[in-house]
């Protein structure tokens, strides 16, 4: 068995979030069912993490399991079938027992909230007009 690990990026706005969730439009969802072309047989991926239904991810893992090694460029082929919203950015073979979601040693989590209102920032971030709230170290505020 030969396990890899793809690293993706997404526009959580074309995504019902990053896990499978029955017939919606996720994440895991196209993964899935975009190897499961590519690969010649059904294919489960498993997530680093769980974004919501809107949530962008910069950086985020998936590891899946085949039988053969992989010697072609998957990466391309994944991203020529794949919706606009989804990136496949980089894949790494790992070890047969590693897992994206325990053996990761970091996350790190932005909030972005901008003021005054601006319509080129909607659906990255949110609108939030109040002054002196406080926020997370996390949180990035655009005035």
């Amino acid at each position: 068995m030969y396990r890899y690990a793809l690293e993706v990026m997404y526009n959580g706005v074309c995504f019902h979030g990053s896990q499978v969730q029955g017939e919606l439009a996720t994440v895991q969802r196209a993964l899935d069912e975009a190897l499961t072309v590519l690969l010649k047989q059904p294919m489960v991926t498993y997530g680093a993490s769980r974004t919501d239904e809107g949530v962008h991810a910069l950086c985020n893992f998936y590891h899946f399991d085949v039988e053969t090694p992989i010697d072609f460029d998957l990466l391309y082929k994944l991203n020529a079938i794949t919706s606009a919203g989804l990136s496949a950015k980089r894949l790494v073979a790992i070890a047969p027992d590693a897992n994206v979601r325990f053996d990761a040693i970091s996350r790190r989590y932005r909030y972005v909230l901008y003021r005054p209102k601006n319509p080129f920032r909607v659906e990255r971030g949110l609108f939030y007009p109040r002054h002196g709230a406080r926020l997370s170290s996390h949180t990035t505020v655009y005035s």
